[in-house]
């Protein structure tokens, strides 16, 4: 299974010490391995308040319309704080 590993962590959540963005993607890439999951994209908006308009979630949106990234067969690994 291919998958998409997105992560985010506002500034907010980064000055109470909560997961920080490579924690994150750490957590998500292990756990996408130990599934045997093929790791199409990684993508992350780092001090941001979230929601779909942040560079790195547009980018992995631009990028599935694209076909830079195959949507065929691909599930999406989100974790926000």
């Amino acid at each position: 299974m291919k998958v998409i590993v997105y992560a985010r962590s506002a500034s907010a959540i980064k000055s109470k010490g909560m997961d920080s963005i490579q924690n994150q993607l750490a957590r998500l890439t292990n756990y996408a391995k130990e599934k045997g999951m093929d790791i199409s994209g990684v993508y992350f908006d780092s001090g941001t308040k979230g929601g779909v308009n942040t560079s790195g979630f547009q980018k992995l949106m631009k990028d599935l319309v694209s076909g830079d990234i195959s949507a065929r067969r691909c599930s999406v690994l989100l974790l926000i704080d």
